[in-house]
């Protein structure tokens, strides 16, 4: 029996035991399961999916690799000759650009080419300006040459400043349509329809034109004998005493005097190439990050545009040996782009947009756009308004031209703090229409953001609206650069370190830095503004009011609240569906603003918020179509003042819905209404 109980003992502590061991091994034991090689692709997958690539480390690598020497050389090869669109010399640079891509490492490089219409004049005919009466004859024609000549008293002109001498000329087209004019609103490829002859003619500029220096004007403005101008439209020629016209002084030009102006130019359909070249993204090859500057130029063009130019070309020789050589790649594919016939009407740039319309409306990001580099030593910015903080963050991460230890936002931000406006804080305006950003934003609304480097108008005030004296003239050369403008080529460290920041920030981040509640504050502020100028006490004279436009704007600023705030959560972040839907919502917010007929009497602009004014495409303003319909309004006859504000109160009402279709835009996906 004894040996019974021990047995029976034994046994029963055996199984408690087990039992103990099982229950405290189910609880404690990690729990495993085996997951299929399927299930960890996917899993992996979701891992790259919702990592984010931006790194403030590795951008300062990028930025330390930044080389003055190499963008010299560049500019060097850029500006050796001039390259005028659709001349030898420019085709010959696109080839170059596609040579240099492809050796730096980018996945693709293609050199497309565009059929265009530009115009050339006749080196055996050149354009002639005479003056000449019947007494003396020829009394004077123009300088057919830029000679560099200095006037006696101005010795402090290009080559021993900036300042331009008499002879230099301002080139520039009077083309005032965008792309080219024979294929309004469809690519200039092979083969396609082109307007007819009597259409076209009345596209192209009818006034004759012809530019010339400051040395041949003060002939002709010295001869003339009206009444002396108001004195803000004194100029600045020393010896001349500035006259309204209306006759010519008997003294300088005697019986039956007369100006005339021979024009020879000639219209000649040439090739002009765009060079794209892309870096493919690992994440979302199909969302674009654009960088672009155009090529051609009408001299040397070492300023404008191969400033630009060179340090795109250090941008893409960064990141495409960076690619080439290590891990990263970027999330987003980067696209870099050489414009070709932007100084004939962004005519690159328009082509391309209208050749790839549909891609670039679906999976374009942004723009960002150098056309000049280096004009100056202080930094000019536009943007679109998701954006404008993108270049103010870049500033803090790029080193300052003048002190390596300090930011170039410090050194901006001391330099805002010196002005007049009371304003320490740098300023990015909204984009105008000058340059190739123009058709992405005002036809496609695609983000953009527009920066160069211009002259201190703190040391010269008559630049502040001016861009720099020698533009557009022959003597733009790389003198001009390398010993004047930019010595070292410390301001080109900047552009390019900007374009490196920018461009990899909104390339690698995972949720895009977009802010939609600034185009709340912009059209709050505008509509305020419209309050205390007395445009709304007008609206009101006419039986119109804005204030249906007010409450879509509020609603706006309610449901943006509400996208920030889904942004903000952490889930985000690790649902790959989930970050496209919000990226994609923020990405195309721009397109909800865009009237398809475009706005009044401005078929070519359509984003109905931010447009240049139908009377200034430099400049750019918010809610254009109300300002441009009530211009000059009291001048204009009953009947016209009738159809305007018809248009006034149909504009209005557009508004109104866009805002509202904006806002309902940034909604939970899922909810249509």
């Amino acid at each position: 029996m004894g040996w019974v109980k021990i047995i029976t003992f034994c046994v029963g502590g055996f199984i408690l035991g087990g039992v103990v061991f099982f229950v405290t091994g189910w609880f404690t034991a990690p729990y495993s399961e085996t997951i299929s090689n399927e299930d960890e692709s996917k899993l992996a997958i979701i891992k790259r999916l919702t990592k984010n690539k931006w790194n403030a480390f590795d951008i300062q690598e990028d930025l330390n690799k930044v080389s003055p020497d190499s963008m010299r050389n560049f500019l060097l090869e850029l500006s050796k000759e001039p390259h005028l669109a659709g001349s030898d010399r420019d085709e010959y640079l696109a080839g170059w650009i596609k040579s240099q891509w492809e050796a730096f490492g980018l996945d693709v490089v293609d050199q497309v080419k565009y059929q265009m219409l530009l115009s050339y004049p006749d080196p055996a005919k050149p354009n002639m300006i005479t003056l000449q009466d019947d007494e003396h004859g020829l009394l004077f024609e123009n300088s057919v040459i830029e000679d560099g000549v200095e006037a006696e008293g101005t010795e402090d002109v290009y080559p021993d400043s900036f300042w331009l001498p008499e002879s230099g000329i301002q080139r520039g087209s009077s083309f005032l349509g965008h792309g080219d004019p024979e294929t309004p609103g469809w690519p200039s490829l092979d083969n396609v329809y082109r307007v007819p002859d009597d259409v076209l003619a009345k596209r192209l500029p009818p006034i004759p034109a012809q530019p010339i220096g400051y040395k041949d004007a003060a002939v002709i403005l010295g001869a003339m004998s009206g009444e002396l101008v108001p004195p803000d439209w004194m100029g600045g020629i020393a010896g001349v005493e500035y006259r309204l016209g209306g006759s010519f002084d008997p003294e300088k030009c005697a019986t039956n005097c007369r100006l005339s102006i021979e024009v020879n130019n000639k219209l000649e359909r040439k090739v002009s190439s765009n060079v794209v070249g892309i870096l493919r993204g690992s994440e979302e090859p199909d969302r674009y990050v654009l960088l672009g500057n155009h090529r051609d130029a009408w001299g040397y063009g070492a300023v404008d545009p191969s400033s630009g130019t060179a340090q795109m070309m250090e941008v893409v020789r960064i990141l495409g040996q960076k690619a080439n050589t290590t891990e990263w790649r970027p999330r987003r594919s980067m696209v870099f782009l050489s414009w070709g016939a932007e100084e004939y009407g962004l005519m690159g740039s328009t082509e391309f947009t209208e050749h790839y319309l549909t891609k670039l409306k679906e999976r374009a990001i942004v723009y960002i756009n150098c056309d000049i580099c280096v004009a100056g030593s202080v930094l000019k910015s536009f943007s679109t308004p998701t954006v404008n903080h993108k270049l103010l963050q870049a500033t803090k991460v790029v080193p300052s031209p003048f002190n390596p230890e300090q930011s170039y936002y410090e050194f901006w931000h001391n330099w805002t703090s010196q002005g007049d406006s009371g304003n320490s804080e740098p300023v990015t305006n909204l984009p105008a229409a000058g340059s190739d950003h123009a058709f992405f934003i005002y036809e496609l609304g695609i983000p953009v953001i527009d920066f160069s480097v211009k002259p201190d108008f703190h040391e010269y005030p008559n630049l502040e609206f001016y861009n720099y004296p020698t533009y557009h003239t022959g003597f733009e050369t790389f003198a001009l650069v390398d010993e004047i403008l930019d010595p070292g080529f410390k301001q080109h460290q900047v552009c390019a370190g900007l374009n490196l920041v920018m461009g990899r920030s909104l390339a690698d981040d995972l949720l895009l830095d977009f802010d939609p509640k600034q185009y709340y504050q912009l059209m709050k502020t505008s509509v305020d503004d419209f309050t205390t100028s007395g445009v709304e006490d007008k609206l009101l004279s006419l039986n119109l009011t804005l204030k249906h436009v007010r409450s879509a704007v509020q609603e706006f600023n309610d449901t943006a609240a509400l996208w920030n705030t889904r942004r903000s959560s952490k889930a985000i972040v690790e649902d790959p569906l989930a970050l496209r839907i919000l990226n994609d919502q923020v990405m195309k917010l721009d397109r909800t603003f865009l009237l398809p007929e475009g706005l009044p009497r401005r078929t070519e602009f359509r984003h109905a918020i931010i447009s240049p004014s139908e009377h200034d495409s430099y400049g750019a303003g918010s809610f254009p179509g109300i300002s441009d319909l009530l211009f000059h309004f009291d001048s204009l006859t009953s009947q016209e003042q009738g159809d305007r504000t018809k248009q006034l109160d149909r504009h209005l009402s557009d508004l109104m819905i866009l805002i509202k279709n904006a806002a309902n835009f940034l909604k939970n996906p899922e909810m249509i209404v």
